[in-house]
């Protein structure tokens, strides 16, 4: 699994719209209000050049569970907060 978790600033629409122009529409899926997954490897994420994302994760593994999808992702070093 090579995804990664973004969590997206104040105005998350406008996040979004960044990472769409950045990697393409087909490789981001929004989780829920500010949280949207990438599907790249958080290592070829060019943090740095994003405005819209406040933290970004690699997604560790996702459970189904009865209550819906679960994400359990790690955020280290270089993938900090701004």
């Amino acid at each position: 699994m090579n995804d990664s978790l973004v969590i997206l600033g104040r105005q998350p629409a406008l996040g979004l719209a960044e990472l769409e122009r950045l990697y393409g529409a087909d490789s981001l899926r929004p989780v829920v209000g500010n949280i949207a997954v990438l599907t790249r490897d958080a290592s070829e994420v060019d943090f740095d050049r994003l405005g819209g994302t406040v933290k970004l994760a690699k997604v560790l593994a996702t459970s189904i569970t009865p209550h819906g999808s679960q994400l359990c992702a790690t955020s280290q070093k270089p993938y900090q907060t701004k």
